[in-house]
């Protein structure tokens, strides 16, 4: 996770909303793809026609490979792994499926193109 989410306080409103949901889940009226689309985007202002869900992640992969700079991004390993996608073959079955410290870093590299303040007292 971002450190300007836990920063912002996030972690504590997740486990807010944990305590307060009848079944743990922290965004419990709608499925998550839709939070995003009907509630997050538009209170960011960011909602538009050509604008969803799938439109933050692909924005967020531009700014991993950003952060890792143009050598590091010619391997899209560390960004497949982040971003939760993971290759196919044999490969994919070696070596732990968990975030590295260095994907950590890479996260931490991201500089957000939003102002999420507004969104934490």
């Amino acid at each position: 996770m971002h450190r300007e989410l836990v920063r912002l306080g996030f972690l504590d409103w997740v486990e807010t909303r944990k305590v307060e949901s009848e079944d743990g889940r922290i965004f419990t009226d709608f499925r998550y793809s839709n939070w995003w689309n009907q509630c997050l985007l538009p209170n960011l202002g960011l909602k538009t026609e050509q604008t969803c869900f799938h439109s933050l992640r692909h924005g967020f992969r531009d700014m991993l490979r950003a952060a890792l700079g143009l050598e590091e991004s010619s391997s899209s390993e560390v960004v497949d792994r982040i971003m939760g996608h993971w290759r196919t073959g044999t490969g994919a079955m070696y070596g732990d499926r968990n975030l590295l410290p260095f994907e950590s870093a890479v996260i931490d590299r991201v500089v957000p193109t939003v102002a999420l303040a507004h969104l934490f007292p």
